[in-house]
């Protein structure tokens, strides 16, 4: 994750661009007025696969009441 502020750019991996403080609420780590300007992939991630699926009651707009996601090689 490459992100932007005024102080310039930084890369972080994803895993630490949210912190999870035990209340179950993910807050991002980026500071006030920074901006996620892109997501680097791996090498091999031409080699992947993956899909996001999801059951809602509504086909317009509403929260899904199941997703599912996937992905493989």
């Amino acid at each position: 994750m490459e992100i932007a502020g005024a102080d310039g750019r930084r890369r972080i991996p994803l895993e630490r661009l949210y912190d999870a403080q035990g209340d179950g609420i993910r807050r991002h780590r980026m500071a006030p007025g920074e901006l996620l300007v892109a997501v680097h992939l791996p090498k091999d991630a031409r080699e992947r696969a993956a899909t996001y699926l999801k059951l809602r009651v509504r086909p317009s707009f509403d929260f899904p009441e199941l997703g599912v996601a996937a992905a493989g090689r």
